[in-house]
């Protein structure tokens, strides 16, 4: 039996991979692939980062224990507000 719901397809992306292409280009990108989502690595240890698209050199070095957002709080009618537009 066919589903009418579409594949759930993503992929993991690093900050300066949507800095260095730009967020545009960079959701261009990950649509033209056929992908319907982005898991956005925002917080993490530290560690050493294969990145072949990087301009500036394949491998990256973060800062040890970054985190790459500002948090903030929201209520859960924001939240919810949020996530529907």
């Amino acid at each position: 039996m066919a589903s009418s719901q579409p594949y759930y397809r993503g992929v993991y992306a690093y900050p300066w991979d949507v800095v260095q292409e730009g967020v545009l280009q960079f959701r261009n990108l990950v649509s033209g692939q056929g992908l319907s989502a982005v898991t956005l690595a925002l917080s993490y240890h530290m560690g050493k980062f294969l990145s072949p698209r990087r301009k500036q050199g394949p491998v990256y070095f973060p800062g040890d224990g970054a985190v790459y957002f500002t948090p903030y709080r929201l209520t859960l009618r924001e939240n919810q507000a949020l996530c529907a537009s």
